[in-house]
């Protein structure tokens, strides 16, 4: 079983129990070993892909929460492909695609249901929050679990809607790292490997679950 063990306070998806990757990294899973990075730039995280001795690497950004006129909490968030695929088990991309443009979003089915009129993909949806208002395209669907007794939606964003937004930091992204044959190396040596590689990159030192 892979463990979305992600340092505190990952994803802000911050209400949903089940599915939300702040939730995954409080629910440590014993038998893997992760580490995120914080704090990093997007080419940092294409470094960190290239090294040998990580099976994966997943960039995100959490943009954080903002309460929508109508009464919930939207969190927001990117994730770049591989991140999307990692959390997959835990944040199931039933339909659809990711977003690519600016007005394009994922949403789950919940806000759909609640607050979309029940749109489909390639519809639009009306966001109106502080950051994010207007109408945005649906390119994917995911599971919700737990966004009604919360009142939270989980928003997945474009890196265009990203790199838009007016609190961008270019130093603001997270690297979610799993070890190749982590069962077999220990927390000790890993945490090693991680220290030599944020000296080698001058990038901090990560957090480790």
């Amino acid at each position: 079983m892979i463990a979305v063990a992600l340092a505190a306070f990952l994803i802000c998806f911050t209400g949903i129990v089940s599915t939300s990757l702040t939730q995954m990294q409080r629910n440590q899973v014993v038998d893997t070993y992760e580490a995120v990075w914080l704090g990093v730039e997007e080419n940092d995280i294409e470094t960190l892909k290239g090294l040998p001795e990580f099976e994966r690497v997943g960039g995100y950004y959490m943009l954080g929460e903002e309460l929508s006129e109508q009464g919930y909490h939207a969190s927001y968030v990117y994730c770049d492909a591989q991140m999307m695929e990692i959390t997959k088990a835990q944040m199931e991309l039933l339909e659809g695609r990711v977003p690519e443009k600016a007005n394009e979003v994922v949403v789950s089915e919940y806000f759909l249901s609640t607050y979309g009129n029940n749109a489909k993909i390639g519809d639009t949806v009306t966001l109106d929050t502080e950051s994010f208002h207007g109408d945005y395209v649906v390119t994917g669907i995911m599971d919700s679990v737990n966004e009604k007794e919360a009142n939270t939606c989980a928003i997945i964003l474009s890196k265009a809607a990203l790199t838009e937004w007016n609190r961008f930091d270019p130093a603001g992204y997270r690297a979610y790292v799993h070890f190749k044959n982590s069962d077999q190396l220990g927390e000790e040596l890993m945490t090693s490997y991680c220290r030599e590689i944020a000296e080698e990159y001058q990038l901090p030192m990560p957090k480790m679950n």
